[in-house]
């Protein structure tokens, strides 16, 4: 999924022009804000609930969720809207942008099954099928010099993830394993809300603090600052495959661990990723700031030369920042994730307004000072969090 993100990314800002870029920008950061919120709802509680749940009682779950989508969906389309009427009022991008925000979420509810039970394997076809189809997609539009408009992406990148979803669902249906009989779909949101209301309430402030900055580039800046930010965080899509590898097999892993071995068991796992995390960020860094403007002018054949200015700085706050899903991975499973909500609330009120101030005293750059303000502090501060929690718990038993 990051490597087709990635692809798709970088083929998009090719084949379009720096306004059409913006729009697309603005456009893509709305769907994918709003999917973050559903994913923390709906998918990653049916992911730490289910893990300790007969294969029927998660298949119920599951069906459960899928019938919640009937006025979960519609109310996103809505949002996106909403948000294309204030800042990209163009309407067959608004309304592709509107179809896209559900079809990308009831994709990622249907792959994220696989992840309950640690059988990520069995998502890796419908991945292909969808993923990979819309750069294979992309790909051939672009090879064969064919139009491609911020409105009609969209409708391109939509195709594939509803037949990938079609697909995968049928899958799942077709497995031979019984329904068990079991709580209707309110109680199982009600469940779910209980796991991750902290989780969903600090989605909505992280996209605050850092996820609408395009947003106040567009208002502060200039379209060019909002089309070579994205370029920037298009090459930082290539992170991806760490961050997205990190949020969707922690929360599962972990719950793991902590049923097997408690609360020494988790914490142990937990320095060890972070170890990880560490390496990784060094040796991205120096790669991004050895080759970053190579990067630039060969993804982007030349253009958005803006972005080569930013990329080694955005590269180090992203990766740093990855910390969070670490911490955020230990906070849910151990029940302590208020923190979560309100260092990224913090960090909003911090980005609106000492960011919006930075954006508009210094453009591209000040972006790079909101998203480090709006990423790393929270990152921070739930880590020091964490590490507190865990010693009170321990010295507890």
């Amino acid at each position: 999924m990051s490597a087709a993100t990635f692809a798709v990314g970088i083929l998009l800002a090719r084949a379009l022009d720096p306004e059409g870029l913006a729009s697309y920008s603005l456009a893509i950061s709305t769907v994918l804000c709003l999917a973050s919120v559903h994913r923390a709802l709906v998918a990653q509680p049916l992911n730490i609930l289910g893990a300790q749940e007969s294969h029927g009682q998660r298949l119920r779950r599951y069906r459960n969720m899928l019938r919640l989508q009937t006025w979960m969906l519609p109310a996103m389309a809505v949002v996106v809207l909403a948000a294309g009427w204030a800042f990209f009022p163009i309407p067959g991008l608004m309304l592709g942008a509107a179809m896209y925000a559900g079809v990308f979420a009831l994709h990622d509810l249907i792959r994220r099954y696989h992840y309950t039970d640690g059988q990520i394997h069995n998502a890796v076809p419908g991945d292909v099928l969808g993923y990979g189809g819309q750069g294979a997609l992309l790909l051939l539009l672009v090879v064969m010099a064919w139009p491609v408009s911020a409105s009609g992406a969209f409708w391109y990148l939509m195709l594939p993830l509803v037949v990938s979803a079609i697909w995968m669902h049928g899958l799942i249906r077709s497995s031979g394993q019984g329904v068990a009989d079991g709580p209707g779909a309110k109680e199982h949101l009600e469940q779910h809300w209980g796991n991750a209301r902290w989780v969903v309430l600090s989605q909505l402030v992280w996209i605050g603090a850092s996820q609408l900055i395009p947003f106040q580039l567009a208002a502060y800046a200039q379209p060019q600052d909002v089309a070579a930010y994205h370029a920037a965080n298009a090459l930082m899509n290539a992170l991806n495959v760490f961050r997205l590898t990190l949020g969707n097999y922690l929360p599962g892993r972990s719950a793991r661990v902590f049923a097997q071995g408690g609360a020494e068991a988790l914490r142990r796992y937990l320095r060890q990723v972070s170890l990880a995390c560490l390496g990784l960020t060094v040796a991205a860094f120096m790669f991004f700031e050895l080759t970053g403007d190579f990067w630039i002018d060969w993804l982007f054949a030349g253009k958005y030369q803006d972005a080569k200015l930013v990329v080694p700085a955005m590269a180090l706050v992203h990766l740093l920042a990855m910390s969070s899903l670490i911490s955020a991975a230990g906070a849910q499973v151990m029940g302590a994730t208020q923190v979560m909500f309100w260092s990224n609330a913090v960090a909003t009120v911090m980005t609106f307004t000492l960011g919006s101030w930075a954006i508009h005293t210094w453009g591209l750059w000040g972006s790079v000072l909101a998203l480090a303000i709006g990423l790393l502090l929270p990152a921070l501060v739930q880590a020091v969090h964490l590490s507190v929690h865990f010693r009170s718990r321990l010295g507890q038993v």
